[in-house]
């Protein structure tokens, strides 16, 4: 039987604690093997990724030596063609990613290629899905359910959330699995008001 062949993800975030959490919950658990490389700035992130070839990256937007659009502008440059934004349903976030829908639909970007995944979803949220969707002018694509006690437990015991027993871990492997499916090479970019975005060539 044929190995499957390696994930590779640069993750640039300069939380040493949520840099480890996302490197658990990308190694642990997945049906194929994940390799993650960690980058503290983004001019160390852009080195990085100069010299290697990733399916994915995330980054987070506010950086200690970029933030906001700027962040995101400088790992666009690598040819990214497919996004998939991350709110959370509260208005501020909502907002931002009306503002990022924007702004890749004046960089040509189609409908098609912008997907929205709802993040620590509950029956008790601010704001309706509905209303979510309505703002942003597209279906969510993917919702995961608000589990921060959970997510706290596993930065604290430094033991990480099992796709196979938690309804967190199910929905993320399951977006993870749907980006994936898309055969395609990402850039995940986060920011400290709930929205982060992921993007694929």
């Amino acid at each position: 039987m044929a190995q499957e062949a390696e994930l590779s993800v640069l993750l640039i975030e300069d939380e040493p604690d949520a840099a480890r959490l996302i490197q658990h919950v990308l190694t642990r658990g997945a049906s194929a093997p994940v390799s993650v490389s960690w980058a503290q700035d983004l001019h160390s992130g852009l080195a990085t990724l100069a010299g290697h070839d990733f399916q994915a990256v995330l980054l987070d937007l506010n950086l200690p030596d970029s933030s906001g659009f700027e962040t995101f502008a400088s790992v666009r440059q690598k040819a990214v063609d497919q996004a998939v934004i991350v709110l959370t349903p509260e208005l501020p976030a909502v907002r931002n990613a009306v503002r990022y829908i924007e702004h890749l639909e004046k960089l040509g970007w189609s409908r098609g290629k912008v997907q929205i995944v709802l993040n620590r979803t509950s029956k008790r949220a601010s704001l309706a899905d509905d209303r979510i969707e309505k703002a942003l002018g597209r279906p969510v694509s993917w919702r995961v359910p608000n589990s921060y006690h959970e997510v706290v437990r596993a930065i604290n015991s430094g033991a990480p959330v099992d796709s196979r027993s938690s309804d967190f871990g199910a929905a993320i492997r399951s977006w993870a699995q749907g980006v994936a499916g898309s055969n395609g090479n990402g850039v995940a970019a986060h920011s400290q008001n709930g929205l982060f975005s992921l993007f694929s060539r």
